[in-house]
């Protein structure tokens, strides 16, 4: 028996075909939802990674009256992403200020942050004043700061201060991360988060 195949379902098929589609378009086109929303564990804590160096920032702060002259302090944060490859993360915070009228200083933050014993977090806004001592005409630079929490004190905190050269460590209940926009902040505690809920659900319990 012969089966004439239409041509237009030919057609169709041939409509059909496209380039190899990258990991994003494919969950685009199934309707997988971003590192905030249904993404792996991995894919989660690697959108995390890459965010985490955002949360970066230099300013100058003035003291006008100081020694009777405008005297400065060059001051800059960085978060940098150690360790993103399982439901612990690490990650640390670098202070870094220049007084011009004392020694640099340095001050290194490490979080350990388990994320299966993670109890949400929030956004708090907190203003740095850029002169000193504060006046209403005062400029203010505003920050997002996302709040991790944590149970029982389970965040590892490691403290390293230079030029004294020393180290303190403590466990807390919370780790923060200091933003400057909102909307970035507002995503990496969401995707936070999730990969809190993930981690959560690989428990044996």
């Amino acid at each position: 028996m012969n089966f004439a195949i239409p041509i237009n379902y030919v057609s169709g098929l041939l409509n059909e075909l496209h380039e190899p589609m990258s990991l994003e378009q494919m969950r685009t086109n199934l309707g997988v939802k971003s590192a905030a929303g249904g993404a792996s564990l991995n894919e989660t804590l690697g959108w995390l990674k890459e965010k985490l160096p955002l949360a970066s920032n230099h300013h100058v702060i003035h003291f006008p009256e100081l020694l009777g002259a405008d005297r400065t302090k060059d001051v800059t944060f960085r978060t940098t992403p150690v360790r993103f490859d399982s439901c612990t993360v690490v990650f640390d915070f670098t202070e870094a200020s220049d007084n011009h009228f004392g020694p640099p200083s340095v001050a290194t933050t490490r979080f350990t942050v388990p994320l299966g014993a993670s109890t949400g977090g929030d956004i708090r806004t907190e203003d740095i004043v850029l002169s000193v001592p504060e006046t209403p005409e005062s400029e203010k630079l505003e920050t997002w700061v996302v709040d991790l929490d944590a149970m029982s004190k389970g965040v590892h905190w490691e403290t390293h201060e230079d030029p004294s050269n020393t180290t303190a460590t403590s466990s807390q209940n919370f780790a923060f991360i200091t933003f400057f926009d909102e909307s970035v902040a507002t995503r990496v505690l969401n995707a936070f988060k999730h990969a809190a809920d993930l981690c959560r659900s690989k428990e044996p319990f």
